[in-house]
Parts: C-alpha cells; structure tokens; sequence
C-alpha cells in the first residue's frame, strides 16, 4: 500500500493494482491495521504517511531468495523445477537459476570442474565468487535485480557448495569468509538441503549421466562432501535459515516438505 495524499494505491496482486480515494481518517485506519500504531491526524501527516508506507511497500513487494542444495545425485536439479512450477502455479513470479552460471566466467567453472581442465580448489573457489557476484549484480539478470523487482529467485546451489566443495583443509575459512562477507552476495531467505545416502547419490549419477566431474568420482568423495556440508551449516546456524530435508523418500514426499518450508515465508 502506497499513500500520496488523500490516495492510497493498494496492491492486490504482484501483477495488477487498483487506485481507491481514501478520506485521511480512513488513511489512518488502513495504516493502524498494517502496524502503525501511533497515528493520527496531528501526529503523522500525508507525506510522512507516504514515506512510511513507501518503506513498507518497497519491503513487501520483494521476491523470496530460495536456494536448494544437496551433494551430487540428491535429486535437488528435480527438486527446484518442482518448487519454481509450484511458486509459478501460486501466481508469483519466478525466476529459476543455477550455479555454475551460464555465463562466460560460469563456462569457465564448468570447465574447470572435469577432468580435462582440472583447477586447484582455491582457484575453483575464486572462479565461483567471480561467477556468483556477476549472478547477484547483473543489471539484466541478476538476483538482486528480480528480488528487488517482485519476483522470487530458485538457485540451485550458491555459497554453501562452495565452502562445502572447495574448503578442504585449511581453506573453509578462507572460502567461507570471502563469500559471507562480501557485500555484494545476497543471503538467501532459506536453503534447503537434501539429504540422501551417497551410495544412493552414486546410482543416481552412474544412471544419468555419461561423464563425471571431479567431485562424483565416487561413494566416498560424496560421503566427505555431504560431511563438510555439516560443517558449514553448523557455521551458519543462527545467520541463515537452513532446513535440511530427507530425500530417501518419493520425489512427491520430498517436496511436501521443501514445499511446508517455503509457504512459512509466503
């Protein structure tokens, strides 16, 4: 809701808005039930009421950040097609994305990921925040710039897989430091982890597809994965918003819950 003197634009839907004329006391009343207690006509007048309001709408009016992560093979790829759909299906805008990106510096991640052009993990770690803040700040498709717009972003995976992938040994910290405290990464409003067995993980790689990368070699490279993903959300436990979902259940199970998570939000 928006006020400019005696009109107050009311917004019903993210598509569509209606204009209604208000008289000041009933200003004062739609702004009582939205929160603002201390009002009246002596004590707020239309244009602080219109800042105040603009403050509230400009809040309100952002998309969700949503993030879905899991090791290799944990079905998360499915999963945030199904949440994007759903969202979609609620009459909210969506935007889907992944990192790497699609972009040049996420080409050259991706290259860096198999076996013909293999990467240290420090400079694996640095081509992924090069590609993650060109995702966050792009004018044309960046993720500030749909969130700021109304719409909700889904990325699958962000800065947890890479503290996770690339903060072996002495790096996590480095990784982790670099990511959470430059201030041109968004944090998302959740993540939500998939959880799966990674022998299990393992069928469901060597069933779809026919190459590897560096961090599917086997059962056990995705056992450590999945164990450093602990270490990272327990370094984050009280900053970001993680839910950690089983996925050892129908696809259709799993996404009750992703789905319970995200409507807590809405």
């Amino acid at each position: 809701i928006f006020a400019t003197g005696k009109k107050v634009v009311v917004s019903l839907a993210p598509s569509w808005i209606s204009v209604f004329d208000y008289t000041k006391q009933q200003m004062i009343t739609v702004l009582k039930a939205l929160g603002f207690s201390d009002v009246s006509e002596t004590a707020l007048g239309a244009q602080e009421v219109s800042i105040e309001v603009a403050k509230l709408i400009k809040e309100s009016e952002k998309g969700l950040f949503i993030v879905i992560e899991g090791v290799d093979g944990s079905g998360k790829t499915t999963q945030a097609e199904l949440l994007a759909a759903y969202l979609r299906s609620k009459g909210r805008r969506v935007h889907h994305t992944a990192e790497p990106t699609a972009s040049g510096l996420g080409g050259m991640v991706r290259d860096g990921l198999g076996a013909e052009h293999p990467r240290t993990n420090d400079e694996l770690a640095a081509m992924f925040l090069a590609d993650r803040v060109a995702h966050n700040v792009s004018p044309k498709s960046g993720i500030r710039r749909y969130i700021e717009s109304g719409t909700d972003v889904v990325c699958d995976r962000y800065y947890y897989s890479s503290i996770a992938y690339q903060g072996v040994g002495g790096s996590l910290e480095w990784v982790a430091a670099m990511n959470l405290n430059c201030p041109s990464i968004m944090k998302p409003d959740i993540c939500i982890f998939i959880d799966l067995d990674p022998e299990k993980c393992m069928e469901h790689i060597q069933a779809g597809r026919s190459h590897f990368e560096i961090y599917e070699e086997n059962a056990a490279v995705i056992a450590e994965t999945r164990r450093r993903y602990g270490i990272v959300f327990d370094m984050l436990a009280g900053r970001d918003n993680i839910v950690v979902v089983d996925g050892a259940r129908a696809k259709e199970d799993v996404f009750e819950d992703i789905r319970a998570a995200v409507e807590k939000l809405l």
